[in-house]
C-alpha cells in the first residue's frame, strides 16, 4: 500500500512585532502555531501565504468583550482587560453565510 504524502505549505505568521514563517499540512494548523504565539502586542494577527498575500486575520480589540461576543464564540484570545483577538476573519464569514442560509 502506498501512501501519499500531502506537501506542506508556507505561511508567513505576522502580528506587527514578529513574523514567523513555518511549514505545515493546512491552514487550521497555520491558525493553532499563530494563536500559541499570540500575545497582547495591540496588533492584529496575519495568516500570509508564501508570496505575502493575506490568507485570513485576527483583529485585535483593545476593549474588554462583551457578553454577547463571548457567548456567541466570536473571542479568539483573550488578555484580560487590555482587550481581545477576535476569531479568524474566514470564520466570521462563514457563520455569516451559515446565518443567511438557514
Amino acid at each position: 500500500m502506498n501512501v501519499v504524502k500531502t506537501p506542506k505549505v508556507d505561511y508567513v505568521v505576522c502580528d506587527g512585532v514578529f513574523q514567523k514563517n513555518i511549514k505545515v499540512d493546512s491552514l487550521e494548523e497555520a491558525k493553532e502555531i499563530a494563536l500559541e504565539e499570540m500575545n497582547y502586542t495591540g496588533n492584529s494577527v496575519i495568516i500570509k501565504d508564501e508570496h505575502g498575500g493575506e490568507i485570513t486575520r485576527s483583529i485585535w480589540f483593545g476593549v474588554v468583550p462583551s457578553e454577547s461576543e463571548l457567548e456567541n464564540g466570536l473571542v479568539l484570545e483573550q488578555f484580560g482587560d487590555f482587550g481581545y483577538y477576535q476569531i479568524w476573519v474566514d470564520e466570521l464569514e462563514n457563520m455569516a453565510i451559515t446565518a443567511i442560509d438557514s
